[in-house]
């Protein structure tokens, strides 16, 4: 069972990272790990994210492809149902529903709460499930010079796990903590600089 476990986790491209021992200098680790992270223009990640507050609770998988600003979301709630997509960049956002016509705006929180009823912050968190910060200036480092936690406009996000990818060491565990709602979002696969779709039209109706 070992062995087969491993060869999963090799096949996938990704592992857990072991925990690393303290470094000596916790700021110039963080210094290097910034600079290794900011290079990244494009990225891929799957996983689940699930929501729980006083008013509502839930799960879904979670696709996300992001490139420089434009990003493509995909979320499927349990079983298929009623899944959304959300495509965009600095100027436009295009919500595409289950059913209906698509919605455009120019803010994919606001749409994404309106529509789905879920609170994300994703501007920061394209950042957020990098490691990196963004503009959150209040944040604590672990001892391998790796983001612990921050804190940003009402935001209490825990980076509670990291994993190994190739040579890069990528969040694979959050939970975000916004009043009473909290959010866990579990990463299991990355994908680093992957292949872009044939066509160049990303608000084009996608095929879900």
């Amino acid at each position: 069972m070992r062995a087969v476990l491993l060869l999963i986790l090799l096949l996938s491209g990704c592992s857990i990272a072991p925990k690393a021992p303290p470094v000596e200098d916790v700021d110039a680790a963080w210094a290097e790990h910034q600079r290794r992270l900011s290079v990244i223009e494009r990225w891929q990640l799957e996983g689940k994210l699930a929501l729980h507050s006083e008013q509502q609770s839930g799960s879904a998988q979670l696709w996300w492809r992001q490139t420089k600003s434009e990003f493509d979301l995909r979320i499927t709630p349990p079983f298929g149902v009623n899944k959304v997509r959300i495509r965009g960049g600095e100027r436009e956002v295009v919500l595409y529903p289950a059913s209906g016509h698509p919605l455009r705006a120019s803010s994919a929180e606001a749409l994404l709460q309106r529509e789905v009823g879920w609170l994300l912050p994703l501007q920061s968190l394209r950042y957020w499930v990098l490691g990196l910060p963004a503009e959150a200036t209040e944040f604590e480092l672990n001892a391998q010079g790796q983001l612990q936690s921050l804190f940003y406009q009402g935001w209490q996000v825990s980076f509670v796990a990291y994993q190994l990818f190739e040579t890069m060491i990528l969040p694979s565990e959050l939970v975000l903590r916004y009043q009473d709602l909290k959010l866990r979002l579990a990463i299991h696969e990355w994908q680093l600089n992957p292949v872009e779709p044939a066509s160049s039209s990303r608000l084009r109706p996608p095929n879900n």
